[in-house]
């Protein structure tokens, strides 16, 4: 019978612990084979699915390349077309160019897909601006111009109650049309006036532009009218299309008052806009001297004999009616914006004498039926007048 100690004794008996180390190595090593087997595999599917990536890939560099070769080439392309263009323009003011390319790469794998646009529409070079107005006028020839000159200056009279002195007359191409405008600038009784005359229908007709200079821009097709008298009247025209005189800008200055085109400004902005004016590219003609006719008073007119001293009156028309005394009325200048013109006789190719402002008051002396001879009252003195001479019925109210 085992005793007790001796199944303890058996039961704590040594174990055999040493392990069969050729197993072991030999299970390592195939595990170590594994996974290296396993590892190469995964590296060289990462290696495989690499070069794969990069096949796929390395045409985005040549597409790029292939981009930006088409944008250097479309841009050189650009540039010599401009610069030839702007070489055949030298004379004109601007070009027009339109080039519109359009460029598109994509790869079939759907991996990338690359598209250029190049676009340059209405591109324009400017030489310089000019305000250039087109005027059509008909074809004439040296000789007939010459001949219309010659016969206005040889019928160029002088009235005998305004006698005129140092007369002068000037011919210069305003608007560039090819035809010249004829200036003609005396000195009166009054003061000294330039006047302006439009080529028409092969002679002379007058037009409003009346003053104490006259200067032009031919680049602006501008023309300055200065009249002075108590103030400064500055008033800007130019020659339109039909080839008549267009009354453009206005600016006015008497008593301290100062308007722009009817619209009241202070005495800054006044300056402001003369010295802005200044600043443009004026020419004062050269004038040739002549000597105009005396022009006889018209004695066939029943004219009353206190009015025979009267500046003008020897331009008065034949049908015209004359008042005195009790038979005297006035009358208001009823224009909508500017003044009305103060003519030295019956009729626009008369000299203007001075404008005469909206809502003004005259003296009717007489009258036919498209005229009124008007005395421009001094100091509230009803038979002294500051200025005589015809203005239009049509913008004049009698006031009873």
């Amino acid at each position: 019978m085992k005793s007790l100690n001796d199944n303890i004794t058996n039961d704590n008996a040594p174990v055999n612990c040493e392990l069969d180390k050729s197993r072991l190595t030999e299970s390592s090593s195939e595990y170590v084979d594994k996974n290296d087997t396993k590892t190469n595999t995964q590296t060289s599917a990462i290696t495989e699915n690499y070069k794969h990536e990069e096949k796929k890939k390395s045409p985005i560099v040549w597409i790029l390349a292939g981009v930006i070769g088409l944008l250097i080439l479309g841009i050189g392309i650009l540039g010599g077309m401009l610069l030839m263009k702007d070489k055949k323009s030298s004379g004109s003011d601007n070009n027009d160019i339109t080039v519109n390319s359009t460029t598109t790469i994509e790869q079939k794998e759907g991996i990338t897909t690359a598209t250029v646009v190049t676009s340059a529409t209405e591109i324009q070079t400017t030489i310089a601006e000019t305000t250039t107005v087109v005027i059509t006028s008909p074809a004439i020839s040296d000789e007939q111009f010459n001949s219309a000159v010659d016969s206005f200056i040889s019928s160029y009279s002088s009235d005998s109650n305004d006698p005129v002195m140092d007369t002068q007359y000037s011919l210069y191409d305003v608007n560039g049309d090819g035809i010249k405008e004829l200036f003609i600038k005396a000195e009166h009784i009054s003061g000294n006036y330039t006047h302006m005359y439009l080529y028409k229908n092969g002679s002379f007709s007058s037009t409003d532009v009346t003053g104490n200079s006259i200067r032009f821009s031919v680049t602006d097709n501008l023309i300055e009218c200065l009249k002075l008298g108590g103030g400064e009247v500055y008033a800007y025209y130019r020659i339109n299309n039909d080839n008549n005189i267009e009354l453009i800008e206005r600016i006015y200055s008497y008593a301290k008052q100062f308007t722009h085109d009817g619209k009241t400004i202070n005495e800054n902005e006044f300056r402001s806009l003369i010295a802005d004016k200044n600043k443009l590219s004026w020419v004062s003609p050269s004038y040739t001297y002549f000597t105009p006719q005396i022009q006889v008073r018209n004695q066939s007119v029943n004219v009353p004999d206190s009015y025979l001293d009267f500046p003008n009156i020897g331009n008065a028309a034949s049908d015209m009616v004359f008042y005195e005394g009790a038979d005297l009325s006035y009358g208001r200048i009823t224009t909508e914006s500017s003044g009305l013109n103060l003519r030295k006789g019956p009729g626009s190719a008369y000299d203007i004498i001075k404008e005469l402002p909206k809502g003004d008051v005259v003296w009717i002396l007489g009258e036919n039926s498209e005229w009124y001879y008007v005395g421009v009252n001094e100091n509230g003195n009803r038979y002294v007048y500051s200025d005589v001479g015809f203005v239009s019925k049509q913008y004049v109210s009698i006031i009873n």
